[in-house]
């Protein structure tokens, strides 16, 4: 395999790649058991000359160095790190009167939590994904199969940046752009997540279970939160974190905020919402 190909393994995995970047497909491995649900990749892949092999489970697992194939692989054109310019390119296209997230991962090294993470960024809405304090080897690793096969296709949905100077960007988004910077955190002055009126245009911060979210960058944040448990264990997995703050975002992006009545005043009435509104809509 070519420095400038990767494996993609998993069903879901590898059906979302195929459909969103067909062009960037190179070569595919399945089991005769899966040959028949995959029909519409086989055509395409003979429709464009492309090789593809039918293996056994063996072969498979020698292929993708996992077990965990369901039976299916894809060679393809590596996927890299998009960069922070590219990053303000796309920000600057959602409108400033959209609720949006985006999220930015501090030394989140794990494929498998990042994998995890996409997965519930996908089913939300959240399309940008910044990564930073992240070694060479691991960046590698973060766009590995594992990552795929985690994501369920979720990875194809999602955009990961490289941020080199994150706590930086962050300031740019903020001064520039008008983001609020709000970071996780189980210590000091801390919000509680279910009490808390979370700021339209939104660049929340995750940390690693073992290191938490680096000095620079906890102190550019607008205001910290916190998810209440019973403190019998010091903190959540980071893809369980994550998936629980986008939740509440997703909730309270779809309810308009009712405007604090006066003091003898009756509550504002608010038209009923018709419908769910996405993050990013």
């Amino acid at each position: 395999m070519k420095s400038s190909e990767q494996k993609i393994y998993g069903r879901n995995a590898c059906l979302a790649f195929a459909k969103r970047f067909p062009q960037a497909v190179i070569r595919a491995y399945c089991t005769e058991t899966n040959r028949g649900r995959l029909g519409t990749l086989l055509k395409f892949m003979a429709e464009k000359k492309k090789a593809y092999h039918i293996v056994t489970d063996a072969d498979l697992n020698k292929i993708c160095e996992s077990e965990h194939h369901e039976g299916l692989c894809l060679l393809v054109e590596r996927q890299g790190l998009k960069s922070e310019d590219e990053l303000s390119v796309a920000v600057k296209k959602i409108a400033k009167s959209a609720s949006h997230c985006l999220l930015c991962l501090d030394g989140i090294a794990n494929p498998h939590n990042l994998g995890a993470i996409a997965r519930t960024s996908a089913h939300f809405g959240v399309e940008h994904i910044i990564l930073c304090n992240v070694g060479e080897e691991s960046r590698k690793a973060l766009l590995s199969g594992a990552y795929h096969r985690t994501a369920e296709g979720g990875g194809v949905h999602v955009n990961l940046y490289l941020a080199e100077d994150a706590a930086g960007l962050l300031k740019r988004l903020r001064k520039e752009q008008g983001w609020t910077i709000v970071a996780t955190s189980s210590h000091g002055q801390s919000k509680d997540l279910n009490a808390t009126r979370l700021p339209k245009r939104c660049v929340l911060v995750m940390g690693s279970e073992s290191e938490g979210i680096s000095s620079p960058i906890l102190e550019s944040a607008d205001f910290k939160l916190r998810i209440k448990g019973t403190g019998h264990v010091e903190s959540l997995n980071v893809a369980s974190a994550t998936a629980i703050v986008l939740n509440e975002f997703s909730r309270q992006a779809a309810v308009p905020q009712r405007k604090k009545a006066e003091s003898g005043d009756k509550p504002t009435r608010v038209a009923r919402v018709e419908g769910r509104k996405r993050i990013g809509s």
